[in-house]
């Protein structure tokens, strides 16, 4: 199953994959040609003015060289698959922010993520990120998640609505007077009279 690829590929990446693994002598070899190809490729870690169209892996390996972490996996995967390395791509978050305030962690939709894992003999599914390759991608990744007086502004704004929906909307009712008590004791404390 996982060496399955679309009747509808381009052939051109089964010449560029012939070139990328001419003379290589096993699956380790293969791999680190591939993985040698991304790392040498010049390729930039981007999410505007990205290929598109029914060719736009082809586009993305051997023309234009911007792509997010969707077209460095799907490509990398591809290409595993055409050397014969079963190959899966895998979506998740790329980390996230703790929340002092609330006392929990937020995940955003911008640390939405893909990666490939490729099936290794004797070791099972290896995780590779191919999206590391870019030549800019630790810029890219500290801009995306790039802190400051707004992300503060967010913690907060999220506190209160994570606050809300917990306490209020998904509590039974005895739940909310409770909270609503303890909201009042603290203004009073605060603000007496």
């Amino acid at each position: 199953f996982y060496l399955q690829l679309s009747p509808d590929l381009p052939p051109v990446l089964h010449s560029l994959a012939a070139d990328i693994y001419a003379g290589a002598r096993n699956e380790e070899d293969r791999l680190a040609r591939l993985r040698r190809f991304f790392a040498e490729g010049n390729f930039h870690y981007s999410t505007n003015n990205l290929p598109t169209g029914d060719d736009s892996l082809a586009r993305f390996l051997m023309e234009e060289r911007p792509g997010h972490c969707e077209f460095f996996a799907s490509s990398f995967a591809v290409l595993l698959r055409i050397g014969g390395i079963p190959a899966r791509l895998v979506g998740g978050y790329y980390g996230g922010d703790y929340n002092a305030l609330g006392g929990y962690y937020l995940v955003r939709e911008n640390r939405a993520h893909v990666w490939v894992e490729a099936w290794r003999e004797n070791a099972g599914w290896e995780r590779i990120d191919p999206s590391i390759y870019a030549i800019n991608y630790e810029t890219a990744l500290r801009q995306t998640y790039a802190k400051g007086w707004r992300s503060s502004l967010r913690m907060m704004v999220d506190t209160l609505n994570h606050f809300w929906t917990s306490t209020l909307i998904n509590f039974d009712v005895s739940s909310q007077i409770r909270a609503l008590s303890t909201v009042r004791q603290g203004t009073q404390a605060i603000f007496p009279g």
